[in-house]
């Protein structure tokens, strides 16, 4: 008898039609950390709805081997329609109108090849001209200094420069759980501090500098998937998280830090005793906390900060895939 295994969530059944109900739901099933890297989320689609069969070996191989372009998460519906689920149906290819003789020949031909083929070819029939690329540089990166800023940077120059010109080499074998708050020891000036709280998107800024420390790197998101994981130091492993908490949990945590951080600065000033730069902590706390509350209560600025957030952990993806893959293959020391 046929069995399956969905590559996904490694469901498993000895129904083709099973199979079929499971990968049409509405909402996809969730991926397991373990299995990230095996294979793209359409090579897995595929290899699910193929009988665990030691005959089928060169035809995994040429799955593993070919660019399904993600045409098949987003058409994964579509696809299930066109898959005959029977043995009583005519075996004839709905696209090509090509005949089999064995209803597992059709559900192959239709998986593997024609299905991408027909896509692809309305893709090229409906595109008539180039898309326009959005250029999703932002100017508001520049830092805002003011007379007052600059003041205060310049109080410790020779202490900023003696700490920047001192580097030191450390190995992290385990980023820190996600729910836990990130090390931000390497913000250690007031110039980075400030260089943070003067930016107008102080949020993104911050995660950007956090992701520069190793011990940091505990999210892993693929944007092309939609797909993320954090480590949880609790069961010394990822896990998946849904990506809208992944953006909600980083913000929680980025208010707290940048809240640190200007009370540090203010900390800094009360020692030197320039107490006419005090008001600028003040409105600086304002910002952070009226931008955390704007966050929470207005749903398109919540969710034009989640893609920001998510963008800057996939743009950070390369340098936390190590980490994540010698983690689920146990080749760090806990």
């Amino acid at each position: 008898m046929s069995s399956y295994n969905c590559k996904i969530c490694n469901y498993k059944t000895n129904l083709f039609k099973d199979m079929k109900r499971h990968m049409e739901r509405t909402n996809m099933c969730k991926m397991e950390p373990n299995m990230y890297f095996q294979n793209s989320i359409d090579q897995n689609i595929i290899l699910s709805l193929l009988p665990d069969d030691e005959k089928l070996k060169d035809l995994i191989i040429k799955v593993k081997s070919k660019d399904y372009q993600n045409l098949y998460q987003c058409r994964r519906r579509l696809l299930m329609r066109k898959l005959c689920g029977s043995d009583d149906c005519k075996k004839t290819c709905s696209y090509c109108n090509k005949k089999f003789s064995k209803i597992q020949e059709l559900r192959e031909h239709v998986l593997i090849d024609c299905f991408l083929e027909e896509i692809l070819e309305k893709n090229n029939n409906s595109t008539n001209q180039t898309p326009q690329i959005i250029n999703n540089n932002d100017n508001s990166h520049t830092i805002n200094s003011n007379n007052v800023t600059n003041n205060i940077n310049n109080i410790d120059n020779s202490t900023t420069n003696n700490i920047d010109n001192s580097t030191t080499n450390i190995i992290i074998n385990v980023p820190i759980s996600f729910d836990k708050s990130w090390d931000i020891s390497d913000i250690d000036t007031v110039s980075k501090k400030l260089e943070i709280l003067c930016s107008d998107v102080l949020y993104s800024k911050l995660l950007e500098k956090i992701l520069e420390n190793e011990k940091n790197r505990n999210v892993l998101y693929d944007k092309k998937n939609n797909i993320g994981f954090v480590y949880k130091n609790e069961d010394e492993k990822y896990i998946s998280m849904n990506i809208k908490d992944i953006a909600s949990k980083s913000m929680e945590k980025l208010h707290e830090n940048l809240l640190e951080i200007n009370n540090d600065v203010k900390t800094h000033i009360n020692k030197k005793n320039h107490q006419e730069y005090a008001n600028d902590c003040v409105e600086k706390e304002k910002k952070i906390n009226n931008k955390y509350t704007d966050y929470k209560n207005n749903y398109g600025i919540k969710n034009y900060a989640n893609g920001s957030l998510l963008n800057i952990y996939n743009d950070n993806k390369d340098e936390s895939i190590e980490i994540f893959e010698n983690i689920n293959n146990n080749k760090i020391e806990i």
